[in-house]
């Protein structure tokens, strides 16, 4: 599409939908959080790239996590991310100003990360709340799409620090 074509009415999107969001403790040293979206958009003007701005949202979505402080500056996290199956239109220029739609279906997936935080300091000279955390994103190694349809990173390892001044 070109750029002149690529207008969204947006008083013309309608979305359906729920967010719910549970959150606290189970022990002092063992909390949750729990995540679910439900929602459903439609695309009531004429515009081709409504189509396209509409598709790529799964209906339902899930995320949930436990912390667990093992040591005093030291948390373990467990996070889960479920994700319905999806379809995704994709547009295709077949002749000047003449578009195809086609539709990708995308599995549902489930992916699991899990880290260890340590807090390093909470205070020294001008820097605050360093944490160094050790985490592996995708443990189970799921194959799934992105929302763009492309595949998905495979299991990551890594390490961040972070510092705020």
């Amino acid at each position: 599409m070109e750029y002149k074509d690529y207008v969204i009415n947006l008083e013309k999107i309608v979305r359906h939908g729920v967010e719910v969001q549970l959150s606290g403790h189970l022990m002092d040293d063992l909390s949750f959080y729990l995540g679910y979206a439900y929602q459903k958009f439609e695309n009531k003007g004429g515009e081709l790239a409504g189509e396209d701005a509409v598709d790529d949202i799964a209906k339902n979505r899930v995320n949930a996590g436990l912390r667990y402080r093992l040591f005093e500056n030291t948390t373990l996290l467990l996070d889960y991310k479920y994700q319905d199956e999806q379809v995704v239109q994709k547009a295709e220029e077949v002749a000047p100003d003449e578009w195809k739609f086609s539709e990708i279906p995308m599995d549902a997936y489930h992916v699991f990360d899990l880290a260890v935080r340590q807090t390093l300091f909470k205070k020294w000279g001008f820097l605050e709340n360093a944490t160094l955390k050790v985490y592996i994103n995708n443990l189970l190694d799921e194959n799934y799409e992105n929302l763009s349809g492309y595949p998905a990173t495979d299991r990551t390892y890594g390490v961040a620090l972070d510092v705020y001044f």
